[in-house]
């Protein structure tokens, strides 16, 4: 028998009752019995993932689209506040997401160095959310002296009662 052959046969064991026979018959080797099964001990209801007052209440997710206009605006941030209403329903906690925005420079073309959109102060209040849109268009010439305007199109998400 070969080498090869003689690992191939010392290889091919069958483990039964903690020990190891190989096909060898002058070789035989002790392998120890398996740990005994530890009992489980029971474990505790799931808890909620947020432990916020309202959230063992039912509710449901709800959505509002729409679009905001940004007048024409120069030297500074334009502020727009917005509200949207969810009616007879009352508003739990909500987000606003962008959807799509449209800004550009009235009078001439520009390089463009910084463009902000951006929803601040959301807050529900019965079934009305309010926010405020916040856009800014500044070239690179360190003011923000050039006028713009566009329009922002946002989703509002909402969990009602």
């Amino acid at each position: 028998m070969n080498r090869m052959s003689k690992l191939a046969v010392a290889a091919m064991a069958v483990v039964a009752g903690g020990t190891a026979y190989f096909a060898a018959p002058t070789t035989r080797a002790q392998v120890p019995p398996p740990p005994a099964p530890q009992p489980v001990a029971p474990q505790p209801a799931a808890q909620p993932m947020m432990n916020q007052p309202m959230m063992n209440q039912p509710s449901e997710i709800d959505f509002r689209s729409g679009t905001i206009s940004i007048g024409i605006t120069k030297g500074t941030e334009a502020v727009v506040p917005t509200s949207v209403n969810f009616a007879n329903r009352q508003v739990l906690s909500a987000q606003v997401l962008l959807k799509g925005f449209d800004i550009e420079y009235i009078d001439a073309d520009h390089a463009l160095h910084r463009e902000v959109v951006r929803f601040e102060n959301i807050d529900a209040q019965g079934e009305t959310v309010k926010f405020d849109t916040r856009v800014l268009l500044r070239d690179n010439s360190g003011d923000i002296d050039d006028k713009y305007a566009g329009k922002v199109d946002y989703v509002v998400i909402a969990r009602l009662r």
